[in-house]
């Protein structure tokens, strides 16, 4: 949910593979700038889970500092 975008539907193109080319669809604002723009985001949170620390505290400020030490990287 979003409340900077309007409900305002956009063209784009996709791959299809049933159809053997490009396909046209509409979809609304807000998902197409999320999707622009998360690449980044989704690749990091990725990496973090093939190549994190695994640790297994109790104390949260460990937890985060681990994470964080993940993060950066």
């Amino acid at each position: 949910m979003t409340t900077i975008h309007t409900n305002e539907l956009v063209t784009t193109t996709r791959r299809s593979k049933r159809t053997a080319g490009r396909q046209e669809v509409t979809k609304p604002q807000g998902i197409v700038e999320y999707n622009k723009y998360t690449g980044g985001v989704d690749k990091a949170e990725q990496l973090i889970t093939y190549y994190g620390y695994s640790n297994f505290s109790k104390k949260w400020w460990k937890q985060l500092f681990f994470h964080m030490l993940d993060v950066t990287l």
